[in-house]
């Protein structure tokens, strides 16, 4: 069922209802789209609040950076480092840790990496750094460097180192001091960090390993690499960004990330992300829809209540009352009326159009009755006229060619019964095609022609030629040809015997000339005077004048005065 037929079978007061709310729609799509921008705009601003923290612990980082190069550029100056005296180092490397707790050894190495002196007690000469990735750095760069994640050989403490060049007086390398800074203080100055429940902080060395990260998580331990998919946003171009996904405690966080370098190196060596989840966000965000809406929802009730109420005295009372007029009307009580006020307002229009339209159709049923009682009788005397008329009559559909009706005379000249007639098509008995019988009534409908010459197939199988004359009736609210055959079969036969006579009379005086008027014939020799004045002989005047063409001879009288000697005088008389 669609849309319009739904409605269509709801009452006045659900319609009134239907009305409130989607008055209210507008109202409940603004709440919606103010709670879709407040949303966007807390993620926005989360967004941009972790990319904050993010940048407040690199910050630290950098002054952790800093400092130790301080501490690490002093220890190089100094005579005991650049002597690399071991004892004298050990002593002042173990004064300097102490003071500084944030480092888990500080120790110094030949160029070839031999360790030769730290802060801690420990067999230093058998301890090779040469294999750490910050050794090697410095070797290459001569320049402060920082290394990886690694566990402290002499520590066992996760660590990542920083190194500085000890270079002599001819910039030759001396030897490199080694401050191990201790992973397990991060957790002193990120809990300074004003982190949101559920928000993570996670540092990373330049591989994508993670260095730290709080709070701790059975999938997130350091020295663990992160997802190839955070890789893939970090070590792009940018130096920070943001990025979305499930971490791998479960929790689907929004991540701002920053790159940290170290002055004069081109590569990031550490990596600080804050991630905040996402959901707690969408979860504020939808409480505070879900008072909005619980608002506009009691709003919508109380209009609706009032709505059910109006619709029941304005609308729905008043409609059942002229539903029941209508119900008698349709009934055939045409003498009901709807008993409401003919007011102003659409109701009491409505009562009165329909009181007048009743009032209105009452009258014109008694002049319908009438009509209908005198068209029955001018059928009736139609059909009695075509009925006892003795002319051929059909009554053809032009829409199709089918014989509606035909009269008793139609079926003697034909040969078929009436209700034959009734299941056949004019097509059945024209003999020309269907086309041009189809266009004739057309014609025929359209007024253009209403005299016609057919050849007609009667039922025995022979064909009739018969003058049709037809024209256009509306019989029942129907518009159909009406149809007199006549035969003309006795007229054609006469004519052509009219014109065979003719023609043979054509024939016979084509082969004669007759001769009239007075003729001058000399009583002597029977000369005739032709129209020149000249006399002729009478056997040339006739020759000319006519077809005749003479042999000449003696008729016997002639014969026995030109020539008695060939008569017997017994025999004078007879030839």
């Amino acid at each position: 069922m669609g849309i319009k037929e739904t409605l269509n079978t709801l009452s006045i007061r659900k319609k009134l209802i239907l009305l409130v709310i989607i008055a209210l729609l507008p109202a409940a799509v603004a709440i919606g789209v103010a709670s879709l921008r407040e949303r966007e705009h807390s993620i926005q601003f989360e967004r941009h609040n972790a990319l904050f923290m993010t940048e407040s612990i690199a910050a630290q980082q950098e002054q952790i950076a800093v400092g130790t190069r301080q501490m690490l550029s002093t220890l190089a100056q100094l005579p005991e480092v650049q002597s690399r005296d071991a004892a004298a180092c050990r002593r002042l490397f173990t004064e300097v840790a102490r003071k500084n707790d944030n480092y888990s050894i500080i120790a110094a190495a030949t160029p070839d990496g031999r360790l030769f002196a730290s802060s801690l007690p420990s067999p230093s000469g058998n301890l090779q750094i040469a294999d750490r990735e910050y050794f090697r750095a410095v070797i290459r760069s001569r320049e402060f460097s920082a290394g990886e994640y690694v566990t402290g050989r002499f520590t066992h403490m996760p660590v990542i180192n920083y190194g500085y060049p000890v270079l002599g007086k001819d910039n030759e390398l001396i030897a490199v001091v080694v401050a191990g800074l201790r992973l397990d203080k991060y957790a002193d100055f990120i809990a300074k960090a004003d982190l949101s429940p559920g928000s993570t902080v996670v540092i990373t060395d330049r591989r994508g390993v993670r260095i730290y990260r709080t709070p701790e998580h059975p999938n997130a331990k350091p020295g663990l690499g992160v997802a190839e998919e955070v890789k893939k946003n970090i070590f792009g171009p940018r130096e920070e960004g943001f990025y979305e996904r499930t971490a791998d405690d479960g929790v689907y966080r929004i991540y701002a990330y920053k790159k940290l370098r170290l002055a004069g190196h081109k590569d990031p060596y550490l990596y600080v992300f804050v991630g905040i989840p996402k959901q707690q966000l969408l979860d504020a965000a939808n409480r505070r829809l879900a008072v909005s809406l619980a608002a506009l929802s009691g709003v919508t009730l109380l209009l609706m209540s009032l709505a059910w109420l109006a619709g029941h005295l304005f609308f729905t009372k008043p409609i059942r009352t002229l539903l029941t007029a209508v119900g008698k009307f349709g009934g055939g009580d045409l003498s009901v009326r709807t008993g409401l006020p003919h007011t102003a307002d659409e109701m009491g229009q409505m009562a009165k159009s329909f009181d007048g339209m009743a009032a209105c159709l009452e009258d014109k049923a008694r002049e319908r009755a009438e009509m209908e009682r005198k068209l029955q009788e001018s059928e009736e005397r139609y059909r009695k006229i075509i009925q006892d008329s003795n002319a051929t009559m059909l009554l053809i559909d032009p829409a199709d060619g089918r014989i509606v009706d035909a009269n008793p005379a139609a079926a003697r000249y034909y040969g078929y019964a009436v209700e034959e007639l009734r299941e056949m098509h004019i097509f059945d008995i024209n003999t020309i095609s269907t086309a041009e019988t189809s266009e004739e009534m057309r014609r025929a409908e359209s007024g253009q022609r209403g005299f016609f010459l057919f050849q007609h197939r009667l039922a025995d199988g022979s064909v009739r030629p018969v003058e049709v004359y037809s024209g256009a009736v509306d019989l029942k609210g129907k518009r159909l040809l009406f149809s007199i055959i006549h035969d003309i079969s006795a007229r054609r036969e006469a004519e052509a015997e009219r014109e065979r006579l003719i023609h043979e009379l054509r024939e016979a005086l084509a082969k004669i000339k007759t001769l009239s008027g007075m003729l001058p014939i000399c009583a002597s020799c029977k000369k005739i005077r032709n129209d020149e004045g000249y006399w002729e002989q009478i056997e040339v005047y006739i020759r000319d004048r006519s077809e005749a063409e003479f042999s000449h001879s003696l008729c016997p009288d002639c014969k026995r005065r030109l020539y008695p000697q060939l008569f017997k005088p017994e025999t004078r008389g007879t030839p």
